[in-house]
């Protein structure tokens, strides 16, 4: 068995459809107690080598937790066999990789939904009667072995630290026309629903939040050139800035995690009191961090690799 994997049987994926097996709150594996620290890994795009080999540094730092924060490319086989018109003509993303190696992790993995996620496939997940009935806890969402996701609002405890999720972005490059089947605007970014659960969850604030997209006061950020983006997209990413500035004020985390910008950033907002790690992607320097729940602490790790 290769490092930082379990046996999993097939049942665990039949028929490569997610299957919520579990409730969060029963499980031993992501009980208060049982996670002390936590591997943070940034946007990986579908790349099972880059999963792979950051499974094998969790191992390595003893993490009993990884944590996504997004453009992790969620998906289940119903989007190679969901019926499509001729003008649709979405392709495959390829499921089966990614999701069979997640799934077989030794420790459980959580992921926060960025914009780059198949969202056909998590919205019918979560209009599932069985799943609305476990997303009402407010706590993340099962979908199979090892999996989980932390959707929206979604919180948690671990080692005494409050943890929250408020996932998703605006894809800046969605104007164009040849990405268009993977790019999904009416479920990619969250909106105010989805921050009044959060906080309705979380009403003695929070220890920890992570999230896709970086809260407005974040300022060290290198994206696509203004130029090249249309100005209505423009404002619609501004608002979902504004919106995880509102999160940050109204829960008051020590530490934020947050991806989707494709480089490091290490800030302090909120006076200092808030420090704030942006993740890199795809295994490049930067795209891990340990998040020590004991100290409460954060510190960027080697590169994962390929």
């Amino acid at each position: 068995m290769a490092r930082g994997l379990r046996d999993v049987s097939e049942e665990a994926f039949v028929g490569g459809r997610w299957r919520p097996a579990k409730l969060w709150d029963e499980d031993p594996a992501v009980a208060d107690g049982a996670v002390r620290r936590v591997l943070v890994l940034g946007d990986i795009h579908n790349h099972d080598g880059v999963l792979h080999a950051a499974l094998r540094v969790a191992e390595r730092e003893r993490c009993d937790a990884v944590v996504s924060v997004g453009d992790f490319w969620l998906q289940d086989c119903s989007w190679d066999t969901r019926p499509r018109t001729q003008s649709e003509g979405y392709p495959s993303i390829g499921w089966a990789p990614l999701m069979r190696l997640v799934m077989r992790a030794s420790v459980p993995v959580v992921v926060i939904d960025g914009n780059h996620e198949v969202w056909p496939c998590l919205v019918d997940y979560a209009e599932r009667p069985d799943v609305a009935q476990a997303r009402a806890a407010g706590r993340p969402l099962h979908l199979g072995g090892t999996l989980w996701w932390a959707d929206r609002g979604s919180t948690w405890t671990w080692s005494g630290r409050r943890c929250g999720a408020l996932g998703g972005a605006v894809s800046p490059d969605k104007f164009i026309a040849k990405l268009t089947p993977y790019r999904w605007p009416d479920h990619e970014a969250p909106n105010r629903d989805d921050l009044s659960r959060l906080l309705a969850n979380a009403p003695d604030g929070l220890d920890v939040l992570f999230c896709h997209d970086a809260p407005a006061s974040v300022k060290g950020l290198r994206g696509v050139p203004e130029a090249l983006i249309p100005a209505w997209i423009r404002a619609e990413c501004n608002d979902v800035r504004h919106l995880l500035q509102d999160a940050v004020e109204g829960t008051g985390p020590a530490l934020v995690f947050h991806g989707h910008w494709h480089q490091t950033n290490h800030e302090h907002i909120r006076d200092g009191n808030t420090e704030v790690f942006g993740l890199n992607r795809d295994g490049h320097p930067g795209n891990i961090a340990v998040l020590d729940l004991d100290d409460h602490s954060g510190a960027y790790l080697a590169p994962t690799g390929d």
